[in-house]
C-alpha cells in the first residue's frame, strides 16, 4: 500500500492563511516590543502603577482615572503614537485588522459564491471597525 500524502488547498485557503501568520507576527512584534520597553520606564504616557490599580475597571473609568480624560473612537491613542504603552494598543489594532486583510487577500482569490460572501463579511468587519466612530462607543 502506497503512502501518498499530496493534497492541494485551494488558493484562497492559501491566500488567507498566509495573509494570517505574515500579518499575526507583525501585529504580535508591534505590541511586545513597545510593550517591553513601556515596563523598563522608556516614554510611558500612562504610569504602569495607575495601570494596574485601575485595570480591572470599565475602559471609560480606567482612562478617566489613569490620565483624567474621556475615550471616543480612535483617537485617544492614534494622537499619542509617541508613547510605547500607545505603540502596544497598535499592535492590538493590528491584531484585530488580521481577520479583516486575511477575509481580503481570500476574496481577492475566491471564484463563484465564495467571492460575494467574503465581500459581505468584509463589509460586515468594516461596520464593526468604524461603528465607535459612527456611533460613538467607548469601546466597553
Amino acid at each position: 500500500m502506497a503512502n501518498n500524502n499530496d493534497f492541494q488547498v485551494d488558493p484562497m485557503g492559501l491566500a488567507f492563511g498566509k495573509t494570517m501568520e505574515i500579518l499575526t507576527y507583525v501585529g504580535l512584534a508591534a505590541m511586545l516590543i513597545p510593550g517591553i520597553i513601556y515596563l523598563f520606564g522608556v516614554r510611558p504616557f500612562t504610569d504602569v502603577h495607575l495601570v494596574a490599580a485601575h485595570w480591572g475597571e470599565p475602559a471609560s473609568q480606567f482612562w478617566e482615572h489613569v490620565n483624567n480624560m474621556t475615550v471616543h473612537g480612535y483617537s485617544w491613542f492614534l494622537s499619542h503614537l509617541g508613547y510605547m504603552d500607545m505603540l502596544c494598543i497598535a499592535g492590538v489594532a493590528i491584531l484585530g485588522s488580521v481577520p479583516l486583510f486575511s477575509i481580503l487577500a481570500a476574496a481577492l482569490k475566491a471564484k463563484g459564491p465564495y467571492k460575494g460572501l467574503l465581500f459581505l463579511l468584509l463589509l460586515e468587519f468594516a461596520f464593526a471597525i468604524v461603528k465607535p466612530l459612527v456611533l460613538g462607543g467607548a469601546g466597553e
